[in-house]
This record gives C-alpha cells, structure tokens and sequence, in this order.
C-alpha cells in the first residue's frame, strides 16, 4: 500500500497466501462470473450501481471501530458493473474510479496471510524509501453477510497436545481488525467486499505513523494509487498525509542559541580543532 504524508510517505503493502499455493479455483474476471440470484428491483433506498452500502463513520480507536449497516447484497452486476476494471487472482480485485473492491472466493477464506508493509517514498526526514512499516498474519472469515479481517497472533503458543493449549488459546484470541459488508456474491459463492477504507483511513494494525512520525492521518487526502493482484497474493500501493507532528515537537524541545557573549579581559578563547589523523 502507498501512503504519502507531510510526512508524504508512499507506503507500500502486499498480503501473501501462508500457504504460498495458487488456489484450486479463482473467481473471474467482471463481465464472465453468473449472478448467484436473479435480479431484482432496486429499492429506493439501494445506492446506484457500483457504489457501495452506506456505511456509518467510524468513531473510537482507529478507523477500524464503529458499526456498519445491515449488510444487503446486491446482484453481481449491480455491484461489479461494466466500468469495472478487474484483475484475477489469489483474489479478484475490482477498480471502479476511486474505490477497490475485494471478490474472495470461498476456498480463500480462514486461510492465513502474511501482510507486510513497506514505505515505498517519503519526505526528508520521514523515514526511507524500502523502510519496513510492519508485518502481521490476518485471515479473512465470512459470518453471514460481512467478511471479517482477523489478526492472528504468534506471540504465545502451545503444543496442541497439553491442557495448557486451552488456557493459550483463551489467553490469545484472534481480534477483528475490521468488518466488512459483504456487497454481492459471484460465481461459486465468492464474497464482493468494499475495500477501500482498509486503505484511506489509519488502521492502528497498519499505521506507519509511527515509522515516519507523522502525527495525525488526513483521509481527505489519501489516495490507492495501484492495485495489482498475482496468483499468491496482492500488492496495493496508497498516497496518504499526515501531520508533522513529531518534527514540530522536536523543534519546540531542541535548546535556545544564547547569545554570543565577548571574552571578559584576561579570560582564554578555547578554540575546537580537528584531532590529527593517527600515523
């Protein structure tokens, strides 16, 4: 994923198949995938086609709280319309203008992926270009008509085998990053999701604030700039902009210059040469 800050960082992001398998069946591409369920009227209430549900804004930690609206598919094409540009693989991923849609087929959803962040361009002095920003295993899962994004956690572990196993797992439990309504189903079951904000808004799983030391995330001003997506996984590159908050504390903190101040009489003026370099 891209990201520019003020702070502009390009960051760069790709989730990669655990499994590093290309899966038994994927979804194809817009224009050749029949509808699940025959269409149907559009309620006056349902946006046009090839925008996605009407979602609540996000309040609380990060971009990733808040509630979505009941979930109500919609027939495929009503979603994923011939405007749509779409490219295959691990999953489908489908632009139309500013918005990416996610079309994950069945057989993808709780396996494990690796998501690595990389800031691909940033400002002076806001990190470097190829810099990590960060990396955790998430799996996508399906509960009725959303998708989650869940991050699962290596920190501590068991061997399967023991009763302390159970106490584990009570103790690590996999935490929703994100949900996601699911917006139409494809051929063989897969799941059209809206994905866009899991890229213009500040994740704290994902942030590279940190990294770059940028303070607050702008959303008005971040942008995905590219998608590509291979067999094993996806690639997302996103401009965002940030404050510059940690330059502007570290400007308040650095000392005052006093003013420079004439030698009393009789005092030395001790002059700083540079050590002789050592035979």
């Amino acid at each position: 994923m891209r990201t520019l800050s003020i702070a502009c960082a390009l960051a760069l992001t790709w989730c990669v198949s655990a499994a590093m398998q290309s899966p038994p069946g994927q979804a194809t591409a817009a224009g050749t995938i029949g509808l699940q369920n025959p269409p149907r009227p559009t309620p006056p209430d349902e946006p046009p086609s090839g925008e996605p549900q009407e979602q609540e804004q996000p309040t609380g930690r990060g971009a990733g709280a808040g509630q979505l609206r009941e979930p109500q598919p919609r027939p495929y094409d009503r979603v994923i319309t011939k405007d749509v540009k779409s490219d295959d693989g691990v999953f489908t991923v489908h632009r139309l203008r500013d918005r990416v849609y996610y079309e994950i087929p069945k057989e993808q959803l709780g396996k494990e992926f690796l998501w690595v962040t990389q800031i691909a361009k940033t400002t002076l002095g806001q990190g470097y270009g190829g810099q990590a920003a960060g990396n955790r295993v998430v799996k996508w899962v399906r509960r009725d008509n959303r998708i989650l994004l869940k991050n699962v956690a290596y920190d501590i572990v068991a061997d399967p085998k023991l009763p302390i196993a159970k106490a584990v797992d009570a103790a690590n439990y996999d935490s929703i990053i994100m949900a996601f309504n699911v917006e139409a189903f494809g051929k063989n079951d897969s799941a059209v999701i809206d994905a866009t904000r899991l890229f213009t808004t500040d994740i704290p799983e994902f942030s590279v604030g940190q990294r770059i030391g940028g303070g607050t995330f702008d959303t008005t001003r971040a942008f995905v700039e590219h998608t590509a997506s291979f067999p094993t996984n996806i690639e997302v590159e996103r401009r965002r902009r940030s404050s510059i908050a940690r330059v502007a504390r570290a400007a308040a903190a650095a000392p005052r210059r006093r003013p420079a101040r004439r030698p009393a009489a009789g005092a030395a003026l001790r002059r700083c040469a540079p050590a002789a370099p050592a035979s």
